[in-house]
């Protein structure tokens, strides 16, 4: 399944990446600060962006279908 987290840096949303990863998941997270995922997984795809600028869901979204 292909997931799209937002809030990914926080402590729930971190969380929540690490369970989808565990899962074989395939995740893909909008960060406005790349730095702050401290995760490295073959299967974690990170778009620098603002969760409030419609623009940068769309390109976040793209290839999750």
């Amino acid at each position: 399944m292909n997931i799209l987290i937002l809030g990914a840096t926080g402590r729930v949303g971190s969380q929540i990446v690490n369970h989808a990863l565990h899962d074989g998941h395939h995740v893909t997270v909008l960060v406005r600060t790349e730095e702050k995922i401290q995760i490295t997984n073959e299967k974690l795809t990170v778009v620098q962006g603002n969760v409030l600028n419609k623009d940068d869901i769309v390109r976040s979204m793209v290839g999750l279908t």
